[in-house]
């Protein structure tokens, strides 16, 4: 059984700098992505203030969900429908296109991926 840590919002102290390749990862994302890749990251390689707003929205979500480590025992369905609930709130819209993760082909081993990079 998935327990929702919390509806309320959560705020993340999190440096998106490191090694991260955010152009890579951007592009690798870009099928579900409402805003383009050159306006969530800079040419440079760093994420563009709408590009944190994306990454801090979705973090927050994955927060709420009860962690990573909690989201990547789950199956891809819950997964999306656990992010789709906990990665909207005021502020948060208008970054995922959710109705591209509906099928069920997803590949679930790519979308753990991902989520494993707010581990």
């Amino acid at each position: 059984m998935l327990v929702i840590a919390s509806i309320l919002p959560v705020t993340v102290n999190s440096s998106f700098g490191g090694n991260w390749n955010w152009i890579y990862i951007c592009q690798q994302l870009d099928p579900i992505l409402i805003p383009s890749c050159s306006n969530l990251v800079s040419p440079k390689d760093v994420l563009t203030s709408e590009g944190k707003r994306a990454m801090v929205c979705k973090q927050n979500g994955i927060t709420r969900a009860g962690g990573s480590a909690s989201l990547l025992e789950q199956t891809p369905f819950v997964i999306i429908e656990v992010l789709k609930y906990t990665s909207e709130p005021k502020g948060c819209a208008g970054i995922i296109k959710w109705a591209y993760l509906d099928s069920p082909d997803i590949d679930g081993e790519r979308l753990k991926e991902i989520i494993s990079i707010f581990a």
